[in-house]
């Protein structure tokens, strides 16, 4: 068995710091020379909480910054590049240190359960949901499931599970699928809601065969809108493809947006979509020229690709539709399938036992026996 385990904290990814943790006896590292302090001072026997400067490798090597947050755990905060960070664990390695991944590494002290929330945490891609992941990896999500394994009381558990869905999106983007039919204006209207250009804007119909995929955050929330293929009839094999995977994105969506040209009118085929998906937001393009079809007008929310007229209103008919609501302070949410999994468990089959597995040893160690 290993001395030491080694892991990045840090997610996958370039950034300004990483930070790489050392557990268990990695007193070789620095004996055999490995990383050397600034000032001379033994990183295995400085205090716990001390920062210490230093230079990891043979020069050129990495500055790093030391800090012990345990007896036997030492943090390297080093240049947040891959390189530096492959370098460190790959000596680690070679010092004879087992290279985890940060939730194995917090699993073996910690436990599964906190392992879970800090690997979600690790892995959110805005500030708003970074925050309500912080929360639960902090004990709130814990706390509440001990008081219904304390207290024997299960009628709670429907309120935890209320946020399933709202917690499997902390870190998986609400997909946002843009169908109608061909030159209605989706493309132009992706880049709008997204910002940039990410899709193909081309009068010629067909242009968009596959599927684009461009991730934004719209009040704070993460979003995957998808670009699909324009859907009419009589289209070329390759056409006809991208027209089908359109129709498998639309399936899997969490929120259709049918897109039209209000200077068009609604067509039969626009109609048709509109009764497929009844619960789509109604898009009225093409604001900006004069409209056939005051009916469809008063239906649709109106924008504009070009003059950007409407478009607030959209972004917040869409946060509206994919987030009607947000937990409070305090709100126990399950983020992980393997906690809504053993959460529903309990739930159907009114058990605690799932819960015990939820938490794990922990739990069961602060179980009191039936009286």
């Amino acid at each position: 068995m290993s001395a030491f385990s080694a892991a990045a904290l840090t997610p996958n990814g370039r950034g300004a710091v990483a930070t790489i943790r050392l557990q268990g006896d990695w007193s070789a590292l620095e004996t055999s020379g490995v990383f050397r302090t600034s000032r001379g001072v033994s990183a295995s026997t400085a205090p716990v909480g001390r920062v210490l400067l230093a230079h990891w490798g043979p020069p050129p090597g990495e500055d790093v910054v030391l800090c012990r947050s345990d007896k036997h755990v030492l943090d390297v905060h080093c240049h947040g590049g891959q390189a530096a960070v492959a370098r460190i664990l790959a000596d680690a390695a070679a010092a004879g240190g087992e290279v985890r991944t940060a939730k194995e590494l917090v699993k073996q002290s910690a436990g599964l359960f906190e392992a879970e929330c800090l690997d979600v945490l690790s892995r959110a891609c805005t500030l708003r949901t970074a925050e309500i992941l912080l929360e639960q990896a902090s004990g709130t999500l814990r706390d509440q499931v001990q008081r219904l394994i304390d207290g024997r009381d299960l009628s709670k558990l429907d309120e935890i599970l209320h946020w399933s869905e709202f917690g499997r999106h902390l870190t998986a983007p609400w997909r946002v699928v843009l169908t109608g039919a061909p030159n209605v204006g989706k493309s132009s209207l992706i880049n709008r809601l997204v910002g940039f250009e990410r899709s193909i804007v081309n009068p010629t119909p067909g242009t968009t065969r596959d599927v684009v995929t461009a991730e934004a955050a719209l009040d704070g929330w993460p979003i995957c809108f998808e670009d699909t293929a324009g859907l009419r009839s009589g289209a070329a094999a390759l056409e006809q493809e991208g027209i089908d995977r359109a129709r498998a994105r639309l399936e899997q969506a969490d929120l259709v947006l049918i897109v039209v040209d209000v200077s068009q009118g609604l067509s039969d085929a626009d109609r048709a979509l509109c009764a497929q998906y009844p619960e789509a937001l109604l898009v009225g393009n093409k604001c900006d020229l004069a409209p056939t079809d005051a009916a469809t007008l008063r239906m649709a929310r109106s924008v504009s690709c070009v003059t950007g007229v409407g478009l607030e209103d959209l972004t917040a008919a869409i946060v509206d539709r994919l987030v009607p609501e947000v937990p409070e302070s305090g709100t126990a949410v399950p983020v992980s399938e393997r906690q809504i999994r053993l959460l529903q468990a309990a739930f159907a089959d009114n058990d605690i036992a799932p819960l015990f597995d939820l938490l794990g040893s922990n739990a069961e160690a602060k179980q009191t026996p039936d009286a």
